[in-house]
């Protein structure tokens, strides 16, 4: 083998190496090699130069591939990568199982498994960690890193960045954009007693615009602050009978004074606080406590759904006496499914 064929394989790429499109220049160039190799052939030029031609169009098309391969691995390197952590990646219909080291293209959604945290990490530094059963969409992967939060807590260690790149957390209540910073983001799904979800962030250290629509003006938070975009509980809408002009009876879910939905809350936040120390047991009585103390109360049916997710952990017998009670207190509520699967034996 001569040292031109000798350089031609070394310049080829292997056999398990990524095939990315070539641009038009680089098959352009690729194709003219080609035939500059053929035409010495063709001109009876002696046996080496025609070989050292081929060698040469070999190792153009090598060096092309070669090229190509570098910039899909360049791109390859913007993605999310997994560190660490219990959970599963969605990427179009299908959903696996995470797995360390998993590449996290746009499009991905990452959950995290119920009381797992999931730890992953951009190219350039910025470390993230996902937890309290978030789910998080990689929305963009490029110069502009953008995040849409659909539940959970995302802590966030950004790494100043550099000129046209961008770091943005999108939730369903504020935009949130940094430069180079330490905050984390507290994500509430919304719910039939939370509409539109809650959304609460803390900054650590530098600075995170807070952008929650026109007309109202960017926010800037700076380390130490916090910010909270609260529950906001649905209208409570008395019943209407058309038919009949007299009065109606209260409508189950009443108004209640300030006092008393403050007093709600905190019960419902400390059960669920319980919830996320792992402490079932507590949780489950938090969750009953409130529903005796305000019986069909505008948080009955949300703790009524907890306290049936919870026993459904800790006694299936007990479980199936409150999926029983739910289902004659709320026929039609939104966890039905849910409670006839447990009332099943």
């Amino acid at each position: 083998m001569s040292a031109d064929e000798k350089a031609a394989r070394l310049l080829a790429p292997g056999a398990t190496d990524p095939e990315p499109a070539l641009t038009v220049e680089e098959e352009a160039a690729s194709l003219e090699a080609v035939a500059l190799a053929l035409a010495a052939r063709r001109s009876g030029a002696r046996r080496r130069w025609s070989t050292v031609a081929l060698a040469a169009a070999a190792a153009l098309v090598a060096l092309v591939g070669v090229g190509a391969a570098a910039r899909w691995r360049h791109a390859d390197e913007r993605l999310l990568v997994v560190l660490d952590g219990d959970g599963s990646r969605d990427e179009g219909a299908s959903s696996v199982a995470l797995e360390r080291g998993a590449r996290l293209r746009e499009g991905t959604v990452l959950r995290a498994s119920p009381g797992a945290v999931v730890s992953a990490r951009f190219r350039e530094g910025t470390t993230l960690t996902l937890g309290r059963s978030g789910v998080v969409e990689v929305l963009r992967a490029d110069e502009e890193r953008r995040l849409g939060l659909r539940a959970g807590v995302l802590e966030a260690r950004v790494k100043t960045l550099g000129a046209g790149e961008r770091f943005v957390v999108e939730t369903r209540r504020a935009v949130l954009e940094v430069r180079g910073t330490q905050f984390s983001v507290d994500v509430t799904p919304a719910s039939s007693t939370c509409r539109d979800g809650a959304v609460r962030v803390r900054v650590d250290e530098g600075q995170v615009s807070v952008d929650v629509g026109s007309p109202a003006p960017l926010r800037t938070l700076r380390a130490g602050d916090e910010w909270e975009a609260p529950c906001v509980l649905p209208p409570v809408e008395p019943a209407v009978n058309a038919a009949q002009p007299v009065p109606s009876p209260p409508a189950p879910h009443r108004a209640e004074p300030e006092s008393s939905l403050k007093r709600m809350n905190a019960l419902y936040e400390r059960a669920l606080q319980l919830k996320r120390e792992g402490k079932l047991e507590e949780a489950a009585a938090a969750l009953a406590s409130l529903r005796r103390a305000f019986p069909m109360g505008p948080l009955d049916e949300a703790a009524a759904v907890e306290e049936l997710r919870l026993l459904e952990r800790l006694s299936p017998e007990r479980a199936q006496r409150a999926a029983r009670q739910y289902l004659e207190d709320y026929p039609s509520g939104y966890a039905r499914d849910i409670a006839q699967r447990l009332r099943s034996p």
